[in-house]
C-alpha cells in the first residue's frame, strides 16, 4: 500500500473510492505534506500570506494540498506553482467537475504542473453542502501540516 491510500485508510471514515486525474497520486511524496486552507472571501494580505507560504512550501520541496476554493486555496496553490511546486486539489464534487468553473485554468496548471486533482465522488457528482466538508477530511488526512489561513468563525475550513 503506497502512502496515499495508508493515509486515507486511517481515517475513522475513509472514502470507498478515489478518483483522479493527473499524476499517479502514489508516486507523490507525501512526506512533510502541507495542507493550506482558509476562506473564499479574503483580505489582499491573506491572499499576500497564502501565496508566499504556498511558494516556500514548494521551495522546501513539500507537497500542498487544499480544496481548489477561491481565496486562501487558490492563492496558496498560485505560490506552490510558483514555486516549481507539486499540488494536490481535493474537490468536493467529481474530478470532472471543476468548482468554481473560473479555476479550470488553476487545475490544468496543478495537472500539467505532476500534481493531481482527487475526489472521493465519480465523475458527473456535483458538488453539495456536505461534500466540501466531507473533502476536508481528506485533506487534513493528506497532510503532514495543516495552516488554516483566514477563516470566518464559522467557516467551513474549520472541519
Amino acid at each position: 500500500m503506497g502512502m496515499f491510500a495508508e493515509r486515507l485508510s486511517q481515517l475513522e471514515k475513509p472514502p470507498e473510492h478515489v478518483y483522479h486525474r493527473g499524476a499517479n497520486i502514489e508516486k507523490i511524496d507525501l512526506q512533510h505534506s502541507v495542507a493550506i486552507v482558509g476562506s473564499r472571501k479574503i483580505s489582499e494580505e491573506g491572499a499576500t500570506a497564502a501565496f508566499a507560504m504556498g511558494r516556500k512550501m514548494a521551495e522546501e520541496g513539500r507537497v500542498v494540498v487544499s480544496g481548489l476554493a477561491l481565496g486562501i486555496d487558490s492563492a496558496a496553490f498560485e505560490g506552490c506553482l510558483s514555486g516549481g511546486g507539486v499540488c494536490i486539489a481535493v474537490l468536493p464534487s467529481g474530478v470532472d467537475i471543476v468548482t468554481p468553473p473560473s479555476n479550470q485554468g488553476l487545475a490544468d496548471r496543478i495537472m500539467e504542473g505532476g500534481g493531481a486533482m482527487i475526489s472521493e465522488w465519480p465523475d458527473g457528482m456535483h458538488p453539495m453542502r456536505h461534500t466540501f466538508i466531507l473533502r476536508n477530511r481528506l485533506i487534513a488526512a493528506l497532510a503532514d501540516t495543516v495552516i488554516l489561513g483566514e477563516a470566518r468563525p464559522d467557516g467551513g475550513a474549520w472541519h
